[in-house]
């Protein structure tokens, strides 16, 4: 169990000291605020890095359905929103977001 730093879209950063290779295809559960059941994604490891301040790994998610897509950019989105306040987040994501 590690945790992730970062979250977008396409993919998300775990922090880890142990690292998987790159190219490493791998299943794994996603606990996001806003939703009560963890995502269960399959993730590609784009980049890692196992030494320094914060080892870890870069992570591209491949979604099993557009829908799946579509639920999990809807939380990343809201949770934007909570933290960043509507405009900022409708800014950053160049469209206009409800709170």
């Amino acid at each position: 169990a590690d945790y992730t730093k970062n979250i977008s879209k396409g993919g998300t950063f775990i922090k880890t000291k142990k690292p998987l290779a790159i190219g490493t295809r791998f299943l794994f559960m996603l606990t996001v605020p806003q939703r009560e059941e963890p995502f269960e994604l399959l993730g590609d490891v784009v980049w890692s890095k196992a030494d320094g301040d914060e080892p870890g790994m870069g992570i591209r998610f491949i979604y099993s359905s557009d829908a799946q897509g579509a639920e999990l950019e809807g939380v990343v989105e809201k949770v934007m929103a909570d933290s960043l306040g509507p405009d900022l987040t409708g800014k950053l994501l160049k469209k206009p977001v409800s709170s």
